[in-house]
């Protein structure tokens, strides 16, 4: 059943329906090698859930990259897989806000771990396998606590390459854009 939001425009006259963004987890644990964005975008595409337009993946990489900025927030509400509701807008998963639920009991997240290559607020930091191109024990990765519901959910820690993690998918039921969607006048 697909569920939408109904956004209602001033003064109540009219209503658009939005379906929400929705985060999930890679249905693969991958090592630190795993090649970047792209590579984890196809990885997102192998268990996408039903109404995505586009899919995404939760992760910051070098030099400015940021997890953050994969979607110009319009303050509608960010849910798990199963509309399992997260926070009120995609701003709140950086702000230091506590999230609804953390990302495992969200449905998000099955594995302990996610790679995230991010600091609290959703930027690059230095830990990133190398630019997501390393699998070595030597060499760290950021990683995110799934059983958290406080910014460690995408800043706990170091995670050493050769482990493998799930990633963090998102799903865009529209086509993501900096700018609001103009609509046409109803005249």
């Amino acid at each position: 059943m697909r569920r939408l939001l109904l956004l209602l425009l001033a003064g109540g006259a009219a209503a658009i329906s939005v379906p929400p963004m929705r985060l999930y987890g890679s249905a693969a644990a991958v090592r630190g090698d795993f090649g970047g964005r792209a590579a984890g975008e196809a990885l997102c595409a192998q268990n996408q859930p039903e109404g995505c337009f586009r899919v995404g993946v939760l992760l910051s990489a070098p030099p400015d990259d940021h997890a953050r900025n994969l979607f110009a927030d319009n303050g509608a509400p960010v849910f798990g897989p199963g509309y399992q509701y997260i926070v009120p807008s995609w701003s709140n998963l950086f702000d230091d806000s506590e999230l609804y639920g953390s990302m495992e009991v969200s449905g998000v997240a099955s594995l302990w771990y996610a790679w995230t290559g991010s600091g609290a607020t959703g930027y690059v930091i230095d830990r990133h396998c190398n630019n997501w191109t390393s699998a070595s024990g030597a060499v760290l990765g950021q990683v995110g606590l799934n059983d958290r519901a406080d910014s460690h959910w995408i800043n706990d820690g170091k995670g050493h390459c050769n482990n493998a993690n799930q990633l963090i998918c998102l799903c865009y039921p529209f086509p993501p854009t900096s700018q609001p969607t103009q609509y046409p006048s109803a005249d």
